[in-house]
């Protein structure tokens, strides 16, 4: 619980930090399912096609979002 002697961020801040945050746990879910939509989507507790969504608003921010199934470059 927050205290009530902590001083709020500033509202911009905290867009920021929120999406920042959630970037980092749909790609963690999604390199822990090893690329796998369905299984990262049941681990966040999301639809596939709200995974979908995300995954495209992570890309147009200028994520990087890897491809489908867990392709990968190998080398």
């Amino acid at each position: 619980p927050l205290s009530d002697t902590a001083e709020p961020a500033c509202p911009g801040e905290l867009d920021r930090d929120l999406k920042t945050r959630e970037a980092q746990l749909v790609l963690g879910a999604l390199r822990a399912a090893q690329g796998r939509r369905a299984r990262a989507a049941a681990q966040l507790g999301i639809s596939e096609r709200t995974l979908r969504y995300k995954l495209s608003q992570l890309r147009q921010a200028g994520f990087e979002v890897p491809p489908p199934g867990g392709a990968q470059d190998e080398g």
